[in-house]
């Protein structure tokens, strides 16, 4: 039974004048995020389904419905009415999706790589939506750092150990030789949200 028929932004299309094609959804989004961060960070673990977008809470977050290696993008409430919002959430969850784990837990190199993805595909899509909490600009700017140095490193990193959470200080320093140890060291641990 679904519990809520309450309306939600985004989801209604409208054939563009021309005839070739329709506006852009959230649903249509989702698969151009997922195409452009697979493109730049390597391929998405394909035994997990992406089943789409809902709304609950207060936090944006992948969830893993039923145990079945589905995953689902949740962003939150006010999203519902706010696309800026939502478009800036979706972009950051899309990361999230190139290599689940069936757990909420990340390590710093995939919340920055979310933050400084959903910054950049909010400002394309016309959202003037940021990331503004320390812990997850901290974490971008460790992966920035890394970028600059390594502009294909994920993709390098991803083709040895697709895995986010599985990244060690030895596989990064392995493929990347001239990082810093101290940089991939920290890009290496849990990411630890502040409330």
């Amino acid at each position: 039974m679904i519990h809520s028929l309450e309306p939600a932004i985004g989801f209604c299309c409208v054939q563009l004048p021309s005839a070739t094609g329709y506006t852009y959804t959230l649903t249509t989004l989702l698969g151009k995020f997922l195409d452009e961060a697979e493109q730049r960070f390597g391929e998405r673990d394909r035994s997990y389904t992406p089943l789409g977008i809902e709304f609950c809470g207060n936090t944006p977050m992948v969830w893993y419905p039923c145990n079945r290696r589905h995953a689902s993008i949740m962003l939150t409430d006010s999203a519902r009415t706010d696309p800026a919002q939502a478009i800036f959430q979706l972009a950051h969850e899309v990361v999230h999706l190139l290599a689940p784990t069936g757990r909420y837990e990340t390590v710093v190199f995939e919340e920055g790589l979310a933050t400084l993805f959903s910054n950049e595909m909010a400002e394309k899509h016309g959202s003037l939506m940021r990331a503004d909490r320390p812990d997850y600009l901290d974490a971008a700017d460790l992966v920035r750092r890394f970028l600059t140095q390594y502009p294909d490193g994920v993709r390098a990193i991803r083709a040895q150990q697709p895995s986010f959470n599985k990244f060690t200080l030895d596989i990064v320093c392995r493929i990347c030789p001239e990082i810093p140890k101290w940089l991939a060291e920290a890009m290496c641990l849990p990411f630890r949200a502040s409330q």
